[in-house]
């Protein structure tokens, strides 16, 4: 007998549709279980038994999924890198057509997000390079994050606002930096303090690349 899904619409329990259904709610599960237990307890420290146990599927749907553990990390850093990209420009919407104010505002929105979230600070700036290796990481960075900032420095030249540079290259220093800071501020007595501070150092930098005139 067919089911009723959320939708209230019919849906399969056999054939094409439901198994593709399933496959896709036993991925899902398995990058959740092991986003929690990677941004707890680290990489190193979590074992696939313990990834199966949390999601509640068998060690055959977990292999099914994913080659080994390092595959499943890859599938957790891009979600958490996604994650907080959508939630940086998701912060600034109200200021949509105010090209400078809206990027110092998601500079601000990426920092404090990634400090406040302590999983995301272990997958992505911690346990990424130790994983991957220098080389697989920094390709991993340009495909998630990299770009993101890439386009914003593009418009900021095309607007006038700044200088024309190497923008790939300030990109990763500009990621580099920001990187760095939200450790700073997560580690902090004082976060608020800290990422104010952070802030006017970043404003300074960002003021000595724009146009002149």
């Amino acid at each position: 007998m067919a089911r009723t899904d959320v939708m209230g619409e019919v849906a399969p329990t056999k054939g094409p549709r439901a198994e593709q259904a399933r496959s896709t709610v036993t991925r899902a599960a398995l990058v959740a279980a092991a986003r929690e237990l990677f941004g707890r307890n680290g990489y190193h420290a979590t074992g696939t038994n313990d990834v199966v146990a949390r999601a509640a599927v068998t060690r055959g749907a977990l292999y099914h999924h994913f080659a080994d553990k390092e595959a499943l990390f890859e599938a957790v850093y891009r979600q958490a890198a996604k994650d907080l990209s959508e939630a940086s420009m998701a912060a600034t919407l109200p200021l949509s057509g105010q090209t400078w104010p809206r990027i110092i505002a998601s500079i601000r929105a990426y920092l404090e997000i990634l400090a406040a979230d302590r999983q995301m600070q272990r997958i992505l700036l911690i346990d990424g390079a130790s994983v991957f290796g220098w080389e697989r990481w920094r390709a991993l960075e340009a495909e998630c994050r990299l770009a993101g900032w890439i386009e914003a420095l593009r418009l900021m030249i095309e607007k006038g606002i700044l200088e024309e540079c190497p923008r790939e290259r300030l990109a990763h220093l500009l990621m580099a930096l920001l990187d760095d800071a939200a450790l700073t501020v997560a580690h902090a007595d004082d976060p608020e303090r800290v990422v104010g501070e952070v802030m006017v150092s970043l404003e300074i930098l960002l003021r000595g690349l724009k146009a002149k005139g």
